[in-house]
C-alpha cells in the first residue's frame, strides 16, 4: 500500500456501498396476530414495500414489485398505509391513489381523481361496524400545490369515497 498525504487517499468503503445494503424499517402496525411494516429498499430503487409478519413466523410481502407505498402528501412521505382485519389501505408512489390489498389478492384502487394524494390513513370499526366489508377508512387528502388538506371518508358498502374537497366515487370490489 502506498503512503498518501492525509485526506488524499481513496477508500473502497463509498457511501453506495453503505446504503445499498441498508434497508430501513419503519411505520410498524400490529393488526390480530400479525405485524406489519414498511421496507425502503435501496436496491429496488428505493421502493418501499408493506410487509406483513404473522404469528406462525411467516413474513411475506403484501404488494408486487408494480407497487411503491409512498406517498406525496408531505412531499418527504408519511402516513402511506393502515391495516385492519388483514386488510391493506395503501398509497402507490406511482399513481398517488388509494388502493385496497385482500390477503392474497392484487390490489384494487379506491380513488381515481386526479391530482389528489392520500395519507394518514386509519381503519376504523366504530364507525360502520365490526365487519371488514363495513370498514370506514379515513384519510388526509390533499392537492399538490396547496397547504390545505382535508379528511376523506371510505366506506366500502356502499362504495362511496367523499371529503371537503371533492366527491369521488370507490369502485366496487
Amino acid at each position: 500500500m502506498a503512503d498518501a498525504p492525509y485526506g488524499s487517499w481513496r477508500s473502497p468503503i463509498t457511501s453506495d456501498l453503505i446504503t445499498a445494503e441498508s434497508i430501513t424499517l419503519f411505520e410498524p402496525r400490529v393488526d390480530g396476530d400479525a405485524i406489519y411494516w414498511l421496507e425502503l429498499r435501496p436496491r429496488e430503487q428505493g421502493r418501499v414495500v408493506v410487509v406483513r409478519h404473522d404469528s406462525g413466523g411467516q413474513t411475506v410481502d403484501v404488494i408486487g414489485p408494480t407497487f411503491n407505498a409512498r406517498t406525496r402528501v408531505h412531499e418527504y412521505g408519511g402516513g402511506a398505509y393502515a391495516v385492519g382485519n388483514g386488510v391493506v389501505y395503501l398509497s402507490n408512489f406511482t399513481d398517488q391513489q388509494l388502493h385496497r390489498v385482500r390477503p392474497g389478492r392484487d390490489p384494487e384502487p379506491l380513488t381515481t381523481e386526479a391530482g389528489l394524494r392520500y395519507a394518514d390513513a386509519i381503519v376504523d370499526p366504530r364507525r360502520t361496524g365490526s365487519s371488514v366489508s363495513g370498514k370506514t377508512t379515513v384519510c388526509r387528502a390533499a392537492r399538490p400545490g396547496t397547504k390545505s388538506s382535508g379528511s376523506l371518508w371510505m366506506e366500502a358498502a356502499p362504495p362511496r369515497c367523499w371529503s371537503p374537497a371533492t366527491t369521488s366515487t370507490l369502485r366496487r370490489g
